[in-house]
């Protein structure tokens, strides 16, 4: 692969990729969310339950892992679907009916911790295995994308380079009769010749840059009179335009 063929090809991979990224992200991000609620929703649940047990046996239900404690103190505000996670378990606040106050339940955090940490190695895993396929699937893409593109390149590739051959061929030809002439007494230094030759140079040179852009060589950084660049701009604007004057000018 050239190298434009290279950055059409990354900018081609690397959006469609970025793209598709954000999507599975979001998207694992989003049902994380979800089933975290879920696994709260049973703890919740099971705090229910152990509470309505408690009542139910005045108190004398037992289960691991399960404990409690009477509210004395009375909650203005209450809400039914409380839960709070603490740094040694998750806690619920029922209401003591037959006592008229408050239960707190609570329940080690221990098993939530290891469901809720399987979940997370689930998502990853699914968004990794995920990321890789559609890793895949954005390289034949970008392939199957710059296909047109580089039968394309390579037509007008081959048509330039015919045409560069038919140019340098003439030039060419110019440049060894214009050599011949002046070894002529009567045509040397001729204006009219001076004028062919520079420009059949000019042609060449043309020549030259084209070759270079095809083949993709590395340009290296040379340092280059500037004097000596524009008097050889000067002299070959003497030659095609006689009547215009070139001076110095301070």
């Amino acid at each position: 692969m050239k190298r434009y063929e290279k950055r059409v090809f990354w900018k081609f991979f690397v959006i469609y990729f970025a793209s598709v990224s954000l999507l599975i992200l979001s998207a694992g991000y989003f049902y994380y969310k979800e089933q975290k609620q879920v696994l709260l929703s049973k703890e919740q649940f099971s705090l229910i339950l152990y509470a309505r047990m408690l009542k139910m046996s005045d108190f004398r239900y037992k289960k691991d892992g399960y404990f409690y404690e009477i509210l004395d103190k009375k909650i203005e505000k209450f809400e039914p679907r409380n839960l709070k996670i603490t740094d040694c378990c998750i806690e619920k606040i029922v209401p003591n009916r037959y006592q008229q106050g408050f239960i707190v339940v609570k329940k080690s955090k221990e098993e939530f911790l290891n469901h809720k940490r399987k979940l997370i190695i689930k998502v990853l895993i699914i968004q990794v295995l995920l990321l890789l396929f559609f890793g895949v699937i954005s390289f034949f893409l970008a392939k199957l994308a710059i296909k047109p593109l580089q039968e394309t390149i390579n037509r007008l590739s081959l048509f330039i380079k015919d045409l560069i051959h038919d140019l340098n061929t003439p030039v060419t030809f110019i440049l060894l009769n214009l050599k011949l002439l002046n070894s002529y007494n009567e045509c040397k230094d001729k204006k009219e010749l001076v004028r062919i030759e520079n420009s059949a140079k000019e042609i060449a040179d043309l020549y030259k840059n084209l070759n270079i852009l095809l083949e993709e060589r590395t340009f290296k950084k040379e340092e280059l009179n500037l004097y000596e660049i524009v008097k050889d701009v000067v002299e070959i604007i003497k030659t095609k335009y006689y009547d215009i004057r070139v001076g110095n000018r301070v």
